[in-house]
């Protein structure tokens, strides 16, 4: 026997129990409801409801995944025996005596127990287990009733017992009355059931004296019956299953779309003939027109669409399908006996085959309809990557290779033009997987520099192009349009310095929105005649700036969070451009070679990233402290000096410390303390705002590990709140006591 229980109602988890008697020795109720009563009955609802609670609720079904409880998305798969419970008591007392007058030979249930009402439960368990679906489970039950009287045995039989995912409460007093049932009384009921609800596939209706040959082709000397004989309704042994047991197999039925399994032996219960003879071999069978049409057309239940020659998709109305599919000689003339004609199959096969929920462009997809979050997405995705050349050697490309030798700061730590080679390779790669379910992400490029450069030379003349073209987001990034619909069309994004975020809050709109694009590997679509609609994308987005303040805005805020996400190189201040007259037929000669160059390209192990990425995150100086400046962290920063210098101020001749030794240490909340003693209790700006006084801290926190001429501020966590260490060194004041008002605003 093979009973299955979860330990609560919220339990993930069927934990499997062969012995049936020894788990209900140790799965006993708590000491509050050994005496159960009705009004004990919600409280113990309540205690079955809890994570905590270790009980046993029990099922003789098995799932997909035996592991986990039955679900939708863990249908029913194995049948192991049947329980039945009821809601009443019968006036007779002596239920062994109902039993026996309802029960035929051999068919008597193999356990009987109370429920926590004290009402019968009844359990028959199988001689044999038997496999079956969430479609045929019902009718099995109700078949098996016709034979064990199990609706009628008790009053009041519970109908959730039809429901595969149903447990019960293990119960009390046990008593084993009865063996399992013969194989073969279950096998018949499981004949008749499937006879009633046959499965459906929407797959096409095969000859069945194709399907006869395409058996005995694929597996030989396993169909003892003639072609003449074969047919729906027709017994079989398990032909499917290796090793192949005859005998002991005779448990398959033939139907119209497929054949349904018995047998515990087969990984599943129902074989489509796609199963079976696998995909192609189905596709075959379908008339040359309908494959044609189904390439074609396409329908979300209320409107119809065509791929046009163009391979652009756009919407018809019915009649124009109708005038369409009758010029490509489908008749309207009815079928004298079925009353359909080849139209109506046409317009049939359409709707139930192609079928969408949305039409959006999954450009890192190849498929033409996808499934997404339980959506049919039809793909309209036209993007092309540049094709590469078969030679990647840099003599080919020379006005590229030269341009990036020069192009950018070459005193990093980071080799910054082999950081952007190696982001172009992954962002290249990714776009050419075709997988939507393998999507690579990409880091924020942010490319900074003077104007005049090659800026946006990089970006849209060569990024641009080696991707498959780019769109303008910087409306959308900054916030000041919400539709995104055509940027989806694109594997790369360009925000340029002409848009920047404003004020704080459309700072922080443009950061959040930066950094969801970069993390997430979905989009929320919104497409004409559907409802908004997620979609599986990841941009390669392309930032490039000006060193201005205002356009340095756009950088995201570089917290912990976001900085992980960034590749923010800088372009050399001796950096020069040519730009020649034909320079257009330049690039497009080169950029094919170049592609090939970067599709070779190996990422050196010093720029080799996680897998999410495939390069690792890098900022150079000169953009972290632009984008310091112009963050809310600077404020705090501001306050961070006025506080340190009124700590000075407590030390003995301070005047004479240079402090590069010396911390102050304590919580936020002793932080703004101190600043108000320091101040006469005056507030400056945000120092009232404990959270924003926090926020910023524990930004600097992450910004001085970045940067060595920020003031360290360090942090720890107890638990119990975090307290901050400031270092209290002249080294790092924006502006020494002994420096002039000259040499201060010297830039």
């Amino acid at each position: 026997m093979i009973f299955r229980y979860k330990k609560n109602f919220v339990d993930t988890t069927a934990t499997k129990c062969d012995d049936i008697e020894a788990l209900t020795k140790v799965k006993k109720r708590p000491p509050e409801f050994s005496n159960p009563t009705v009004e004990l009955k919600p409280k113990f609802k309540e205690w079955c409801g809890k994570p905590t609670t270790d009980h046993a609720f029990i099922t003789l079904c098995t799932g997909d995944n035996p592991n986990f409880p039955i679900s939708a998305d863990n249908p029913v798969r194995e049948l192991h025996g049947l329980i039945a419970d009821y809601d009443a008591k019968p006036d007779n007392d002596d239920w062994m005596k109902i039993i026996d007058i309802n029960c035929g030979d051999g068919l008597r249930p193999t356990y009987i127990s109370k429920s926590f009402s004290g009402y019968p439960r009844l359990v028959w368990l199988w001689d044999k287990s038997v496999l079956t679906t969430d479609n045929t489970f019902a009718a099995l039950y109700k078949r098996l009733d016709v034979k064990l009287k199990v609706t009628t045995m008790f009053p009041e039989w519970d109908e959730a017992c039809l429901n595969a995912s149903q447990t019960y409460e293990i119960g009390t007093e046990w008593q084993k009355i009865g063996e399992p049932i013969p194989h073969d009384v279950v096998l018949g009921a499981s004949y008749a059931a499937s006879a009633e609800t046959p499965e459906r596939t929407n797959g096409p209706e095969i000859p069945f004296d194709v399907i006869y040959d395409k058996i005995q082709e694929n597996y030989p000397d396993r169909l003892d019956v003639a072609k003449d004989d074969f047919g729906p309704g027709l017994r079989l042994a398990a032909f499917m299953v290796d090793p192949f047991k005859p005998e002991s197999d005779s448990c398959c039925v033939v139907h119209e779309e497929g054949i349904h399994c018995f047998t515990t032996r087969a990984p599943k219960a129902f074989y489509s003939w796609s199963d079976l003879f696998g995909r192609e071999f189905v596709k075959n069978y379908e008339e040359d027109r309908i494959t044609g049409i189904l390439r074609k057309y396409w329908t979300n239940g209320e409107k119809y669409f065509k791929r046009n020659d163009l391979g652009t998709i756009e919407k018809i109305n019915k009649q124009q399908l109708e005038l369409e599919l009758k010029i490509a000689g489908f008749r309207p003339r009815k079928d004298r006996t079925t009353g359909v004609s080849e139209l109506d199959i046409a317009i049939d096969r359409i709707n139930v085959l192609n079928r969408i929920d949305c039409i959006a462009p999954i450009i890192f997809s190849k498929e033409e309809m996808i499934i997404f979050e339980g959506k049919r997405i039809l793909n309209d995705s036209r993007l092309n990557i540049l094709k590469a050349a078969e030679n990647g050697d840099p003599k080919n490309f020379p006005y590229i290779d030269n341009f990036f030798k020069q192009f950018f700061d070459k005193d990093t730590e980071v080799d910054q033009k082999h950081a952007l080679f190696s982001w172009l390779h992954v962002a290249r790669k990714s776009l050419m997987v075709g997988d939507h379910r393998k999507i690579i992400q990409s880091l924020c490029l942010i490319i900074s520099g003077g104007p005049g450069v090659g800026k946006s030379l990089t970006s849209g003349g060569i990024i641009s192009p080696l991707l498959g073209g780019s769109a303008p987001a910087s409306r959308f990034l900054s916030g000041k349009t919400p539709f995104n619909s055509e940027l989806a069309h694109y594997g790369c994004w360009i925000q340029d310095d002409n848009v920047n975020a404003g004020s704080q809050v459309d700072q922080k709109r443009m950061d959040e929105t930066v950094k969801a694009s970069i993390a997430n590997r979905y989009l929320n679509w919104e497409a004409k005649y559907f409802e908004p609609s997620k979609i599986p994308y990841s941009p390669k987005l392309v930032m490039t700036l000006n060193t201005d303040p205002a356009s340095m805005a756009s950088v995201p805020n570089l917290d912990q969070a976001t900085a992980d996400k960034l590749l923010g190189l800088v372009v050399s201040e001796k950096a020069t451009i040519d730009f020649p007259d034909d320079l257009e037929d330049i690039l497009e000669k080169e950029l094919p070679f170049f592609a090939k160059f970067i599709d070779d390209y190996v990422i050196p192990a010093s720029l080799k990233g996680t897998q999410r990425y495939g390069v690792k995150p890098y900022i150079h100086p000169q953009i972290a402290r632009a984008t310091y400046d112009n963050s809310r962290k600077a404020h705090v920063s501001e306050l961070v000096d006025i506080f340190i210098e009124g700590i000075r101020d407590t030390y003995p001749d301070p005047s004479t410390k240079d402090f590069s030794n010396e911390w102050w240490s304590g919580t936020v909340t002793a932080f703004q303390k101190q600043f108000l003693a320091n101040n006469g209790n005056a507030h400056f700006g945000c120092s009232a705002h404990i959270d924003s006084i926090k926020e910023g801290l524990q930004n600097i926190v992450q910004q001085s590990k970045m940067d060595d001429d920020i003031r360290p501020i360090r942090s720890i966590s107890s638990g119990s709140g975090t307290r901050f260490s400031i270092s209290l060194s002249r080294k790092y004041d924006f502006c020494e006591e002994n420096t002039s008002v000259e040499e201060s605003l010297e830039v």
